[in-house]
């Protein structure tokens, strides 16, 4: 089965799938060419720098500005996103560590009668 998840991505489809990850701190990450950027940290930095008052607190605790009051704020769309990518890039790994493809999980389910 190939993989999707590493942590050395070396092609630009693996940079994509590794793009946002959960750092060793616990928060989500995204990585660049040269570093890893804090998610929280960027979005914080992203509004400020477009007018709106946002500290890494009401990111990480509200998801969003909390003077924008919208779901649709981009910085509240992105760092939304990319919360969503970096988790389900965890269960992704999780499962692939087993090295098992579905159909294979799916059959050893069955004879162990596991729903």
């Amino acid at each position: 089965m190939e993989k999707f998840i590493t942590d050395e991505p070396q092609t630009n489809m693996e940079f994509i799938h590794n793009f946002c990850f959960k750092g060793t701190d616990g928060n989500v990450k995204f990585t660049t060419y040269e570093n890893d950027v804090d998610l929280a940290e960027f979005a914080v930095s992203s509004a400020n720098a477009n007018g709106c008052s946002l500290s890494k607190e009401e990111v990480l605790h509200e998801g969003a500005c909390l003077m924008c009051e919208t779901d649709t704020c981009p910085n509240h769309v992105l760092y939304m996103a990319g919360v969503q990518a970096a988790e389900l890039r965890e269960r992704l790994k999780e499962y692939e560590s087993t090295g098992l493809k579905p159909e294979e999980i799916q059959q050893l389910k069955a004879e162990l009668k596991i729903e």
